[in-house]
């Protein structure tokens, strides 16, 4: 998938300019949050980040996805943000077959922070998704199971076979 976001440029420059092309590289999954674009990747490093789109040039902030020893680097299939208060992130793939949720903010800082992981689900990780509400999120894989979370009490709820 190749994307490319055409935006006005400040008024001290004309013409159009391209605000996100350097996010050209294999996007698999991606989200906005306010002005941030949050991307995740089907690689095995810089699987999951974020682009200030309010800069010309965005510079991306990856967000660390480290693994234990010895396991497989994750790859992105799937990210979102909770569009209900902007503060948590969902992000699942192959190669380790979790999910994770990370808190955005951190006061008015962007600096991501690793909430929970699922893990041991036992085939990969292909569609994360908020409520309306934000207080729970689903999570469903190549397993055939939708796992339903409460983020408050941070404990699973309900789980459906398909």
């Amino acid at each position: 998938v190749f994307l490319l976001m055409i935006r006005l440029p400040p008024r001290s420059t004309q013409g159009v300019s391209s605000a996100a092309s350097d996010v050209y590289k294999r996007q698999d999954s991606i989200d906005l949050i306010g002005n941030l674009l949050i991307t995740g990747s089907w690689r095995t490093e810089n699987q999951l980040e974020m682009w200030d789109m309010r800069e010309s040039k965005p510079t991306p902030i990856s967000i660390k996805w480290d693994n234990e020893p010895g396991a497989s680097p994750v790859k992105l299939y799937a990210c979102q943000a909770c569009q209900n208060n902007g503060k948590f992130l969902l992000a699942g793939g192959s190669g380790t077959n979790e999910a994770r949720m990370y808190n955005l903010f951190q006061d008015t800082n962007v600096t991501p922070t690793l909430l929970a992981t699922m893990k041991n689900m036992s085939r990969a990780c292909y569609t994360v998704d908020f409520s309306n509400q934000g207080d729970s999120c689903a999570i469903s894989g190549g397993d055939g199971l939708i796992r339903i979370i409460d983020i408050k009490k941070q404990e699973q709820m309900l789980i459906y076979s398909f």
